[in-house]
């Protein structure tokens, strides 16, 4: 799990990286599970490493989780765009 994770941070880093005098990259995420619950402490760890490493580069704002949007339609709402990213299981989409 923690080399998925810095592979995501480094591919959110890489893509953005090359672009010259480039705005800061912000992307609205949400989670699968209560604020409260492990799965989504983990993330919001996750998260604060992007955002300390990605200063000036990329963000990531946490919306929030099911009480934002319910996890069934988290799916729906990233093919959307109302949100950029989502904590949620693998086989949930």
């Amino acid at each position: 799990m923690r080399i998925w994770k810095s592979l995501v941070l480094a591919a959110l880093m890489s893509g953005v990286a090359g672009i010259a005098a480039a705005e800061e990259v912000v992307l609205n995420a949400v989670h699968f599970t209560p604020t409260q619950n492990g799965y989504a402490q983990s993330f919001l760890k996750f998260v604060q490493k992007v955002n300390e490493k990605g200063k000036g580069v990329v963000q990531i704002n946490v919306r929030g989780g099911p009480e934002v949007i319910p996890p069934i339609q988290q799916g729906a709402a990233l093919r959307s765009g109302l949100i950029d990213v989502i904590d949620t299981p693998a086989g949930q989409f």
